[in-house]
């Protein structure tokens, strides 16, 4: 821990000694070290949430793997054991919580060495990639074997596992006799798909097979080297993963994204108690924001400026290549979309709900469940007599708040009017325009969709007849075809 305390990376190494196992460990520290850090899932038998040790076969079985890493790489090192990193020894086991002392110390320095991962990582050599799926795998293997196996792998389901995998400059896996590189072996998957030869069908499926497998982990390896200019490229990426993969900690989820996006200290957000303050520290630490969080479905953080923000990680980020960054300001969220001005509010006490595939009207109650729908022309002088339909669901928000003198708006998620298909939008009220952006105040989220289909909208033309659907006139903000800048608060 003493390394630990002084800003410093303890590194590991066996060397041989009169003991009765026959070997001491030495510890030093990583300045100026070549070493190799493991990168692991502790169910495959690693794992030690009782003390910071391992059996002595593990320990030979480690360092001989790091010593034939070394000897494909660095010839000139001679036969001295290889340096290594491995976190069930280096990060100090806290499982006591009593506040004495030493206990305090440990909860220290465990918080340090998590918040230091990120520089281990990158400064390792090589990181080694163990995964008992990938080291029952003997050369020769075919290509598409080790993608799919891999892209299947406990490693690939574990949360620190992509942080580790992301922040390596080398990332080799380790085979039954061998290991790979990672970085090249992307090479081989894509001469191997070119020089498949089989037939039309077979190459088909095996094509798909190989190239899909290696999706998620070819992303993983290229965090740091393809995306140096796409920094909300890598949040939406680090957001998405760490959601959905496995970790006994709910709170490392938040830590890892913001590990993986250079934010300063992480290792704070232990201290905070939500997850809507965790998100927070998050967001406003980052220059570049993924636009289409705008359009997520979930609870949002209730904070003057935040509004716009996902209150949960329960949420997948979209992606739209052609849409700019957005940008967090101390008023909200700056985007670029297509967007329209309401010119009447709905009565979001008029509710609808489909029982047996037939819709039916709601009576008013203090229950909220149904759902709030109305039906929007577009007042721009044309005549293509296009209907768009906007849904609010009531059962998974509460109405929502406007005031009957706000200036309602509808932000657009790219490329909605090219299908039927109901598609994210969001309801703001309007505060203003300044300097060609409309500043407003995020209220719901919505579901979005142009109506072209002659049946359709004869149907929907019946209905607001009979009065069993709402009838707003719209029109677009400036010219409909194309995006304006919001600040969403």
């Amino acid at each position: 821990m003493t390394i630990i305390e002084e800003e410093g990376v303890p590194l590991l190494r066996m060397v041989p000694s009169t003991s009765s196992i026959g070997f001491d460990v030495d510890v030093t520290r990583s300045d100026n070290v070549v070493y190799t850090a493991f990168s692991h899932v502790w169910s495959d038998g690693l794992g030690n949430p009782e003390a910071n040790e391992i059996f002595s076969c593990q320990w030979r079985r480690l360092q001989s793997f790091a010593d034939c890493l070394k000897k494909g790489r660095h010839e000139d090192m001679g036969e001295e054991p290889m340096p290594f990193w491995l976190d069930i020894v280096c990060i100090p086991v806290c499982k006591d919580r009593n506040n004495t002392s030493n206990q305090c110390r440990r909860r220290r320095m465990r918080n340090k060495a998590i918040q230091g991962m990120r520089r281990i990582y990158c400064e390792a050599d090589a990181v080694l990639i163990l995964d008992n799926t990938m080291l029952s795998l003997e050369s020769p293997f075919r290509a598409h074997e080790i993608s799919l196996r891999l892209a299947y792998s406990k490693w690939m389901r574990r949360l620190w596992t992509l942080h580790e995998g992301a922040m390596a400059r080398s990332a080799f896996i380790r085979l039954k006799n061998i290991h790979v590189s990672l970085h090249a072996f992307i090479n081989w998957v894509e001469e191997a798909v070119d020089a498949d030869t089989s037939k039309d069908s077979d190459k088909l499926l095996s094509s798909i097979g190989v190239t899909e497998a290696t999706v998620p982990w070819r992303s993983c390896l290229h965090f740091n080297i393809s995306w140096e200019a796409a920094g909300y490229h890598k949040m939406r990426f680090a957001w998405n993963e760490a959601r959905s993969r496995g970790t006994k900690y709910e709170e490392d989820r938040y830590v890892v994204i913001a590990s993986l996006l250079h934010i300063d200290h992480p290792e704070a957000m232990y201290e905070l108690e939500t997850p809507e303050e965790k998100i927070e520290f998050i967001l406003t630490r980052v220059a570049e924001i993924p636009p289409l969080i705008l359009f997520t479905v979930a609870p949002h953080i209730q904070k003057n400026g935040l509004r716009w923000a996902p209150a949960t990680l329960n949420t997948r980020i979209g992606l739209v290549k052609e849409s700019p960054p957005a940008i967090r300001t101390p008023e909200g969220l700056q985007v670029t979309f297509r967007g329209l001005y309401l010119h009447s509010q709905p009565n979001w006490n008029f509710r609808t709900r489909y029982r047996n595939q037939v819709s039916e009207i709601v009576q008013p109650s203090s229950k909220p469940e149904g759902q709030c729908t109305w039906i929007v022309k577009i007042d721009d002088g044309s005549h293509d007599g296009y209907l768009y339909s906007a849904t609010f669901s009531i059962q998974d928000h509460e109405t929502p708040k406007a005031s009957k003198q706000q200036k309602l708006a509808i932000i657009l998620q790219p490329r909605l009017d090219s299908a039927e298909s109901l598609s994210p939008a969001v309801l703001v009220s309007c505060n203003g325009v300044k300097d060609g952006i409309e500043y407003t105040e995020y209220i719901a989220p919505i579901f979005w969709a142009k109506v072209t289909d002659p049946t359709k909208l004869l149907l929907l033309r019946h209905t607001i007849r009979k009065g069993d659907n709402q009838f707003i006139l719209g029109s677009w903000r400036k010219d409909g075809e194309e995006p304006h800048q919001w600040c969403v608060g």
